[in-house]
């Protein structure tokens, strides 16, 4: 090198190894971008690319959703429309925010266990036919027994609870942290412990 400066090292690499053709760091990995989770039964489903630039992607698509969510319920619906409602609004909202927490929890406190399925938007058919079938009924409800969806009161106290639900959700996944998993284990790592203090002394 000129002027005796020393070659420059390249930084050691993470030890990888490969699990049913996934190939996995063997230690957490020291790239904040990295999405390998780095225990087997965590693997992605691989349905969404588990790339940085899926995570980026589906972050900005749920922040649109969510900022428009937001903004049809803070301004109370449209004007003169049957369907776009502060309710419909919330909906959006608090969807897009539910699955950006669960990534967003997971990243901050529970590493190991990152991919992009983190978001839970792979999360089974079920659970998509689930949501479909919610708006739908909204849909059919609002538009033939309009009246039905005007008791202010009970959309109040529906938002409440869900705020109350998702409030105690995050809290009790950054209290477990990585004794928390998406996935149902089948067995007992060495490193999990039965969490029974904080929030989950009051709630299970």
């Amino acid at each position: 090198m000129a002027n005796g400066s020393s070659p420059t090292e390249a930084p050691p690499s993470i030890p990888r190894r490969t699990t049913n053709g996934f190939t996995m760091p063997d230690t957490t990995p020291t790239n904040p971008l990295e999405t390998i989770p780095t225990q087997a039964h965590q693997l992605p489903h691989n349905n969404i690319p588990n790339t940085p630039l899926s995570v980026a992607t589906v972050s900005a698509a749920l922040g649109i959703v969510f900022a428009l969510g937001a903004s049809l319920f803070v301004s109370g619906g449209v004007a003169g429309s049957w369907w776009a409602t502060y309710q419909l609004g919330f909906f959006m909202a608090i969807w897009s925010f539910f699955h950006w927490a669960e990534f967003a929890v997971t990243a901050g406190w529970n590493r190991e266990k990152l991919s992009v399925d983190s978001f839970l938007l792979d999360n089974g058919m079920t659970y998509h036919i689930a949501h479909a079938a919610a708006l739908i009924e909204f849909f059919v409800t609002k538009f033939f027994w309009p009246h039905s969806k005007s008791h202010t009161a009970i959309s109040i106290a529906g938002i409440v609870l869900v705020i109350i639900g998702q409030t105690i959700r995050s809290l009790a996944m950054i209290h477990a942290a990585s004794n928390f998993s998406h996935t149902v284990a089948t067995y007992k790592l060495v490193t999990h412990r039965l969490v029974t203090d904080g929030i989950y002394s009051y709630v299970q």
